[in-house]
């Protein structure tokens, strides 16, 4: 028993998934990447944005409040080595709940 095992770890590659009944074959692929001013250093995007131009024709960058301007940075200095076309700017509003738009001060 224990070489029908060894013989069936030794065929299988790491590219192979367990199937789960009923589950979507693959995930879907993103190509969006939310940027942080806090979290991470401003070239580990571009230099992942980079990475993700390889296998993708898109990216997208997404950003919320005082990062807005982290993203602008990022899309121009790609833009300025040639390496996007900016093709569409986008902002919008994220809806608050009324009841949660004041925190408490102790």
């Amino acid at each position: 028993m224990a070489a029908e095992i060894a013989e069936q770890i030794t065929t299988m590659t790491l590219n192979e998934t367990p199937q789960v009944p009923g589950a979507p074959d693959s995930r879907p692929r993103t190509n969006k990447i939310q940027v942080s001013n806090t979290k991470k250093p401003l070239y580990f995007y571009i230099n992942l944005a980079k990475r993700f131009l390889r296998t993708e024709e898109e990216v997208e960058l997404s950003a919320l409040g005082n990062a807005i301007s982290t993203v602008v940075t990022i899309a121009e200095i790609l833009k300025e080595n040639g390496l996007v076309d900016v093709t569409k700017i986008n902002t919008s509003t994220v809806d608050m709940n009324e009841t949660n738009r004041y925190r408490p001060v102790q």
